[in-house]
């Protein structure tokens, strides 16, 4: 029983720090995506596209209300097709009667990173679109927070998967609910010691920030 719950402290004290882990973005020097990043370094923040599909007559009405509401949300600039100015280029965010696109430059905050800001900007995008018309949140940082969301998920359940076997293996070893535990707790600390050192960093990158690789 007691090594039961050091094992499930070991695995619930790893969730604090998902939300201090920074997604990795994959650049490969010389790509467009490469290229496109290195334009907009200093100047703009975070790219995001906001599309929204859906009958012609309802994609009027509340596509110019959420345009307008991502201009004033703090943090936030948007761009779309119901922008004041009538610049043609941007009849290319209407790609169609039925499609919208919102450019969105997100700003993330000091001690912040993509985690903690695309999930916000998910909630007030879903909060002011209503059926029949569907909101997609598209860019390389809502894939980069997938990609973290999804490997930690699969960290969990490989945590809860391998620590009934591990606890088996000491037992059938040392013969001793006792003896086999001071291994486990030495582990136990060592795994809880670790998460708290990276959960005091706000910008750890769980494969690296970027992963340049030359192209052949």
């Amino acid at each position: 029983m007691v090594l039961g719950l050091v094992a499930l402290g070991v695995v619930g004290d790893g969730r604090s720090v998902e939300d201090k882990v920074q997604p990795s973005l994959l650049f490969i020097p010389g790509t467009e995506s490469a290229k496109w990043r290195d334009v907009r370094k200093g100047s703009f923040n975070e790219g995001l596209v906001a599309l929204l599909v859906g009958p012609q007559q309802e994609i009027d009405r509340q596509g110019p209300a959420l345009a307008a509401a991502l201009s004033q949300r703090p943090g936030t600039r948007a761009i779309s097709p119901w922008s004041a100015g009538g610049i043609k280029q941007l009849q290319q965010l209407r790609p169609s009667p039925t499609q919208a696109a919102i450019d969105i430059d997100l700003k993330i905050p000091p001690g912040g990173n993509i985690n903690t800001v695309v999930g916000p900007l998910e909630d007030f995008v879903n909060a002011r679109v209503q059926p029949p018309v569907r909101a997609h949140l598209a860019g390389v940082p809502t894939l980069g927070s997938e990609v973290n969301k999804s490997s930690i998920e699969a960290l969990h359940k490989g945590e809860l998967i391998a620590i009934p076997i591990l606890i088996l293996v000491v037992l059938l070893v040392f013969r001793s609910p006792i003896a086999a535990g001071i291994p486990l707790v030495i582990a136990a600390g060592t795994v809880m010691a670790t998460r708290w050192l990276s959960g005091s960093s706000a910008w750890v990158s769980l494969f690296g920030h970027h992963a340049d690789a030359p192209i052949p």
